[in-house]
């Protein structure tokens, strides 16, 4: 008699597949390819803006965090997991509601098991909320990093 096999335990609700990390936009956006590109919106990471707010300091922020990810992907490399999860709680989930801003809302692993917005939250780069965010922001921002300065032109 064969040995009877397990049943692999039944994955999250979403869509869940292998793809490339191309560019990040800012510390919580970054665009994968899949079959195609997709641009992501990093779920439980508010990272700053990288464009000028009416916010002192966010911008700046918001370069820093993105170069500390695309730190993380040079050190980590491009192949990420990426999971959907549906938009609603129905039966047949609309993937449409899972759309903000024409951005996918994602939740990204390396193949390791590192998650993206863990990574970035943790090392004090973006908040897991937006309402943490905005504490941070008003906090003294930190020193900007080398290429963050270079990048403004000084």
């Amino acid at each position: 008699m064969s040995k009877r096999r397990q049943a692999a335990p039944i994955p999250p609700l979403g869509w869940t597949t292998k793809g490339l990390l191309v560019r990040t936009k800012d510390a919580d956006t970054v665009v994968v390819m899949v079959a195609r590109l997709l641009t992501l919106r990093v779920l439980d990471d508010w990272a700053p803006e990288t464009h000028q707010t009416q916010i002192a300091g966010e911008k700046e922020r918001g370069l820093e965090a993105k170069d500390f990810l695309d730190q993380l992907i040079e050190e980590n490399g491009d192949e990420v997991i990426v999971c959907v999860p549906p938009g609603d709680a129905s039966i047949v989930p609309d993937i449409a509601k899972s759309f903000t801003l024409e951005r996918l809302l994602s939740r990204v692993w390396w193949p390791g098991g590192e998650e993206i917005a863990v990574e970035v939250v943790n090392a004090g780069h973006a908040a897991p909320t937006k309402a943490e965010l905005l504490v941070m922001l008003s906090r003294r921002p930190p020193r900007g990093s080398r290429k963050a300065r270079a990048r403004r032109g000084r």
